[in-house]
């Protein structure tokens, strides 16, 4: 609902047929408006689609230090893109994605070892947050160490 008060210069307000004949030829008439809205409350929290995750990498069980991962996710109920941390917030993942279903990726770092473990963390302009963790299951970060190393022989 939109109220507008027309005042003339002594604060009197003017007859209604003179507040529309005279609006555009006297520059006496000051107006004054006032806005009237219902606010409405905004408490859902975004929805962060765990089960939508979709993994990549390169092949193979473990990234070692420069290859990268991603994660795609859907999220709904936000306006704001979210923010994706790896390995406990050391490493926060990047994206160009502005709508759903976002791409995240990140490039494994010297240091980085073990699950890789996406934290996912949505706001919408309500400040209303989610949080979810998901985690890569068919890779690890690091080096491999599992490989058995071969008897030195000698002749």
């Amino acid at each position: 609902m939109l109220l507008v008060t027309l005042r003339d210069s002594a604060q009197r307000i003017p007859s209604e047929p003179q507040v529309f004949e005279q609006l555009e030829s006297e520059p006496w008439l000051q107006c004054q408006v006032t806005y009237a809205y219902h606010s409405i409350s905004d408490t859902t929290p975004p929805i962060i689609e765990t089960s939508s995750a979709i993994f990549s990498g390169p092949a193979g069980a473990v990234v070692p230090a420069g290859g990268q991962v991603s994660l795609e996710i859907e999220v709904t109920g936000n306006s704001l893109v979210p923010k994706v941390t790896l390995f406990n917030g050391a490493g926060t993942a990047t994206t160009d994605s502005t709508q759903s279903a976002y791409t995240f990726t990140y490039t494994i770092q010297a240091g980085n070892s073990g699950p890789i473990v996406y934290t996912v963390e949505a706001q919408d302009e309500a400040g209303n947050k989610a949080s979810a963790s998901v985690s890569d299951q068919t890779r690890t970060a690091g080096t491999k160490t599992d490989v058995p190393s071969c008897p030195a022989w000698s002749l």
